[in-house]
């Protein structure tokens, strides 16, 4: 019996398309207008999740769950898990709606929306700031500030809490929000744009961003004779951060590089202090002569494009 096998299949075959009829919260924030049309007018045609994707929110559900329990076991109470807004008056008439994942009971009388976020080591990593999210290169992570900004509007605070989670290690960060009453704005207007669509049945134009477009659950609408070839849900950005880091402290490698060399002048003594601050021990060692058996390997090298390799 091959357990998992019959574990994803049945992941997969639970999979759903839902209705979409109002501009939602978590994403408002996407770069692409035409996506946004397209959540409204052909959800219906959204390509369903693949394994991939079906388990990266899975695996989302249940770190949120695990960070209330958490919050709770400490003592922290969280009110309205889970509260759906969108029949206010006010999101009624710019047709958003959205899913707070609760509120965090600051003062008797103040209670600070919360919104919990799950992520790899290296995006993690990356996240210090909600500048960090607004200037991501990953489309992905700029869309939480717009979240958590139309969150802070249906509940008429000015402030509001990001807890992201290391997925791997467990760690969490604390990231406080103040309402940016400008972007408030901007997320209003590009709502009603994108209501003036839909009453038409019009689609704004196309853009054209390999990372964006590669990842679209309705590239085969949109772009039918494009092939953007296998491309693994969330993965591809995360490597990117990778490889951008991996690029920054290249430089810092080369100085470290540096730094080696000029301490060779002290080969051969076995113990110098400098300015009472570092000890640089050393000693000789003797490495024993051996036969590598033969064997197949892959070799890797990785260079930055430049703009006129990309074209």
């Amino acid at each position: 019996m091959d357990l998992i096998s019959i574990v994803e299949q049945n992941k997969i075959e639970k999979a759903k398309r839902f209705a979409t009829y109002t501009n939602r919260a978590s994403e408002i924030g996407h770069p692409c207008i035409r996506y946004l049309v397209y959540c409204r007018n052909n959800w219906q045609d959204r390509k369903l999740p693949d394994l991939n994707k079906i388990l990266v929110f899975g695996e989302g559900n249940l770190q949120e769950e695990k960070v209330l329990k958490d919050l709770q076991d400490a003592g922290i109470r969280v009110w309205e898990q889970g509260l759906i807004f969108g029949d206010e008056e006010f999101f009624k008439k710019h047709q958003i709606s959205g899913r707070i994942d609760g509120k965090i009971e600051v003062t008797e009388n103040k209670r600070l929306p919360l919104e919990i976020k799950s992520m790899s080591p290296f995006v993690f990593q990356s996240i210090n700031s909600i500048a960090d999210m607004t200037k991501a290169k990953n489309h992905w992570l700029r869309k939480y500030p717009a979240q958590m900004c139309i969150y802070l509007l249906g509940s008429n605070q000015e402030e509001g809490i990001f807890l992201l989670k290391n997925k791997s290690s467990g760690k969490m960060k604390q990231l406080d929000v103040i309402l940016d009453y400008q972007f408030a704005e901007e997320l209003i207007k590009k709502s009603d744009l994108i209501n003036e669509y839909v009453i038409k049945n019009e689609y704004p134009e196309r853009i054209s961003e390999e990372d964006i477009c590669s990842t679209c659950d309705f590239s085969h609408i949109c772009m039918p004779d494009r092939d953007f070839g296998k491309t693994e849900f969330f993965d591809m950005g995360e490597i990117k951060i990778m490889l951008d880091r991996r690029e920054e402290l290249l430089q810092y490698t080369k100085e470290l590089d540096v730094i080696k060399e000029n301490l060779t002048q002290f080969e051969g003594q076995p113990d110098v202090v400098i300015s009472e601050t570092y000890r640089i021990l050393g000693k000789w060692c003797e490495k024993k002569e051996f036969t590598v058996k033969a064997t197949k390997y892959w070799r890797t090298k990785i260079e930055k494009l430049n703009k006129e390799m990309k074209k």
